[in-house]
């Protein structure tokens, strides 16, 4: 997975948040006009170089970047005339919209986090475990996405522990129309 594919999910996951407002959806993500699709590269660039970005400081990034070429606060969305109804401070988004940015900080996250996550305890006795790719995601050393090696996660992939000790065991579930004491 590169920052291509995060881009076209998180776009195509904004243009279904559309339809969820009402709002005219975005074009899918095969027929959008180039600046969107690098609108969308951009902000997956930004999230994976500033790591610890908040929902505002994303925004704010997207908003230098439209004023910075043009743009400017207008009551719709509208390529042509270059106007925009988000371009304000991001305290003075309406609500839904700063959903918006925290869902796209979310599922960037989740799958940088998603290609290089080994799943090892977050915690030992002596603190954080050092070499947790999300807690060096959190505290901004991960700053590509294709620095780790990617692998998939399955079902099938025991976890992997830093000291060795296997996971815990649970019982069984009961069979299937047995009750605790065995009836049915």
């Amino acid at each position: 997975m590169d920052a291509i594919d995060i881009a076209r999910a998180r776009y195509e996951a904004n243009r279904a948040y559309q339809l969820a407002l009402g709002e005219e959806p975005s074009p899918h993500w095969e027929a959008a006009p180039q600046w969107l699709k690098d609108s969308a590269l951009q902000g997956v660039r930004y999230r994976i170089d500033h790591p610890r970005a908040t929902s505002s400081d994303m925004h704010e990034q997207w908003m230098r970047k439209r004023l910075s070429r043009g743009w400017t606060l207008g009551p719709v969305k509208d390529e042509s005339a270059k106007t925009h109804p988000n371009l304000v401070p991001y305290d003075q988004l309406p609500a839904e919209q700063r959903r918006k940015d925290l869902l796209f900080s979310t599922i960037v996250t989740a799958m940088i986090l998603s290609d290089t996550l080994k799943l090892v305890p977050v915690l030992k006795d002596d603190g954080p475990v050092a070499a947790n790719p999300m807690t060096q995601f959190l505290a901004g050393k991960q700053s590509v996405v294709d620095e780790v090696p990617p692998q998939p996660l399955n079902a099938s992939r025991s976890v992997e522990y830093d000291d060795g000790a296997q996971p815990p065991s649970y019982p069984a579930p009961p069979a299937a129309g047995k009750t605790k004491k065995g009836k049915e």
